[in-house]
């Protein structure tokens, strides 16, 4: 829905998508520890279940990627290069898709 009180956005470490960067997280704290791609699936299959069945969405609908290209509000973008939580590539990204004033 449209909002046209919204003046402008902030978007501090965007993510472009939640799995993604539940995948990038996963990978970078089982990097010392080989762990199966398999169980890595596994857990991200139950934390998916559990915000469904209590947050009642779908942490794979959480994709702003897709919305990016469709958005008209200015807005500024900033992420830290050191971020090693959501990495800078998603904002970058997001910042290339984005249609709106930037």
């Amino acid at each position: 829905a449209r909002d046209p009180s919204i003046a402008g956005m902030v978007l501090d470490s965007a993510f472009s998508s939640l799995t993604q960067v539940m995948y990038e997280l996963a990978n970078q704290y089982m990097k010392q520890v080989k762990v199966p791609k398999m169980l890595i699936n596994g857990a991200i299959s139950v934390l998916r279940k559990s915000v469904q069945k209590k947050g009642n969405f779908d942490i794979r609908d959480v994709n702003p990627e897709e919305a990016s290209d469709k958005c008209f509000i200015p807005a500024l973008f900033a992420h830290a290069d050191g971020d090693d939580f959501v990495l800078a590539h998603h904002s970058k990204h997001l910042y290339e898709r984005y249609s709106g004033d930037k």
